[in-house]
């Protein structure tokens, strides 16, 4: 089944909207072209279609039971539709075709059926161009197809033959964002957000630390030694623990209930075990799955091969054989495990100073000359506001004079403002503009105007001189900001250069600039989100493959985010060759055993949020779907 990449990023540019009942259609005709695909008559288009630029994107939208043909160039449309025998027929699939316990139809063209075609002086007159795009409306749905799920592919004629047939493939249409930046305060600041029940939550920390801690057989208890060095970085740098992301796994024998259980015990034990090493409570979050994931590798090419072939049902059958059992403990005891993700942030001291009293004793210490005492009492002021355990006002009471010496104090307070919310990017930098009057030399205070200068370019580019910018953070590294912080900015300012140039039409320079960042995004050390958010910049200009090779080490381990593992296979829909590799039916189990449920959302329709149920057309795909989401 053939599948063109470009075709489907344009679902990324126009909103899919999904239709709905109540739109009546007149009764339909049955329509059918010729298929001339790989014949001589259609030499022509497919030599055209070769040399059709990646930014030239077709789409199907329906929308309210309106069929529309989209193309993003009109000079493209002129060239491909250019004789009054060429035309476009839309091919309206039903997911009727793909029920589970039934053979597939034979595939012949139309696949399902088509709306009636329209050829070169139709498409004029119904053409709409709006924002550099073409659309035309291809008619209306059959009223008996308004209550299915359906999907619409494109079939393009020339001379009265089609000579091109394309379906379309989704994918995650979030944008991607600017790799996170942080701003210095005393210390760089990072931000964690998560969104839960539609409220945006936002965590503050200074470093982040992964630790695998093991566990025994149908224990819950651990070895202290497990966790000595999360304890030695804690007071080694005189850190304390804001919040913990805990993945407990239990190997795969036995019941499922007996197993959460089981994770449930040893998530809590660590919490408790982490909890008595600190004043402040641990916030934390905790997941549990059975570790089947590492269960089929472990048991590849050993006595215990034949596993591997079976469907966890016939597995768990099987390890109720207690010599079985006995035999394969060894591999069964290293799934037994919590994967504990920690975030840290600086221990001040003054956690325990009421309410009342910080901004007495600020003030006291600012008077003082206490700059190191102040700045910690600062931080703790900002905390609490961000916690909603003081009023926003709280801040206005800090008394700090414009001086030199206060400068630390005066960065502080801006970016406290800024990441508060009380004051915007653009009134920032101004703020920072004014403090670099009185420390010139303060490379923290660069950094920042940098950092959101490239924040409001992100936004509203009009306001920006790219030289400028450009300029101002590659002199960073002289007023002592760290090579990597350094590049991340390069990389950021890349990242928005292309779109810049991709607005401009100037392709090669666009080009260049992803090419920048695609050179040099390996030299950084990246979360997952930020892997994701790559992987998503690298797609949006085409770069798919550079952008599977970004998150294909990361997407068989099973401490990987989930964001990033769906993303990772849903751009794996696009080579049905990659299908039969056992590493895709391991991303597959991985992605299964995190969410079953947005697994088997890839196989809805394209309308409906899915990838495409057309998926199904192969065989692979429709049996991994037919036993996980048993429709």
């Amino acid at each position: 089944m053939k599948r063109n990449p470009a075709c489907w990023l344009l679902r990324c540019m126009i909103a899919v909207m999904v239709w709905s009942v109540g739109v009546t259609a007149t009764a339909q005709t049955v329509y059918t072209v010729p298929d001339a695909r790989g014949k001589d008559g259609c030499k022509a288009c497919d030599e055209l279609m070769r040399n059709k630029p990646a930014e030239v994107l077709f789409g199907i939208d329906i929308s309210e039971g309106e069929v529309y043909f989209s193309i993003s160039d009109k000079v493209w449309f002129q060239k491909i539709f250019s004789s009054p025998r060429d035309g476009v027929a839309i091919d309206i699939i039903t997911k009727d075709r793909y029920k589970c316990g039934k053979d597939l139809p034979e595939k012949t063209l139309p696949v399902g059926r088509f709306l009636k075609p329209l050829y070169l002086a139709e498409l004029k007159a119904g053409l709409q161009e709006f924002d550099g795009h073409i659309r035309v409306k291809m008619g209306n749905l059959p009223k008996e197809l308004l209550q299915k799920e359906i999907e619409g592919n494109l079939a393009i004629i020339k001379n009265g033959q089609i000579c091109d047939y394309q379906t379309f493939v989704n994918i995650d249409r979030s944008l991607w964002d600017l790799l996170p930046m942080g701003l210095f305060a005393d210390t760089l600041m990072q931000e964690q957000t998560a969104l839960s029940d539609t409220v945006v939550h936002r965590l503050f920390f200074t470093r982040q630390m992964q630790m695998v801690i093991p566990f025994a057989k149908s224990k819950a208890v651990f070895h202290e030694a497990d966790i000595k060095a999360l304890r030695d970085t804690l007071a080694k740098h005189n850190l304390y623990v804001r919040q913990m992301d805990i993945r407990a796994y239990s190997s795969v024998e036995g019941s499922v209930t007996a197993n959460e259980l089981l994770q449930r015990k040893r998530a809590a034990a660590v919490v408790a075990g982490l909890q008595k090493y600190q004043h402040a409570p641990i916030q934390h979050t905790i997941t549990s799955f059975e570790n089947w994931v590492e269960f089929y590798k472990d048991v590849e090419d050993t006595d215990f091969d034949e596993l591997g072939y079976l469907t966890k049902a016939e597995v768990k059958q099987k390890l109720k054989n207690a010599t079985l059992l006995g035999k394969i403990e060894p591999l069964l005891q290293k799934e037994r495990k919590a994967v504990v993700t920690v975030y840290l942030d600086n221990n001040s001291g003054v956690e325990t100073v009421p309410d009342t009293a910080l901004y007495t004793r600020f003030n006291q210490a600012v008077k003082e000359k206490r700059i190191g005492q102040a700045s910690l009492l600062q931080k703790e002021v900002f905390s609490r506001i961000a916690a909603g355990h003081l009023p926003e006002e709280y801040m206005s009471k800090l008394e700090i004079p414009r001086e030199k010496d206060n400068t630390i104090l005066l960065v502080n307070e801006q970016t406290y403002l800024y990441e508060l919310g009380f004051i915007n990017a653009t009134a920032a930098i101004k703020e920072y503009q004014e403090l670099l009057k009185l420390a010139p030399d303060n490379g923290k205070i660069r950094y920042n105007i940098c950092a959101l200068l490239l924040t409001v370019w992100r936004y509203n580019a009009s306001d920006i001189k790219v030289d400028e910018v450009k300029t101002a953070i590659w002199s960073l590294s002289r007023y002592g900001i760290d090579t990597l912080l350094v590049k991340r900015l390069q990389v950021n300012y890349h990242i928005l250069l292309s779109e810049y140039h991709m607005k401009q039409l100037e392709y090669d320079k666009k080009d260049s600039a992803v090419a920048f960042v695609a050179d040099n995004y390996p030299g950084l050390t990246l979360t997952d989100r930020e892997l994701l958010s790559l992987a998503k910049y690298l797609c949006s200009y085409g770069w798919f493959t550079k952008s599977e090779e970004l998150l294909e080490p990361r997407v068989t381990e099973i401490n990987v985010e989930e964001d990033l593992l769906f993303y990772y296979l849903n751009l794996q829909l696009f080579h049905p060759a990659s299908y039969e590799e056992d590493s895709f039916e391991s991303i597959v189990l991985n992605a299964v055993t995190l969410n079953k449920k947005r697994f088997c959302g890839f196989f809805h329709s394209i309308n409906n949020g899915g990838a495409s149920f057309q998926l199904l057309e192969d065989e692979i795909l429709r049996d991994m779907y037919c036993e996980y989401c048993k429709p």
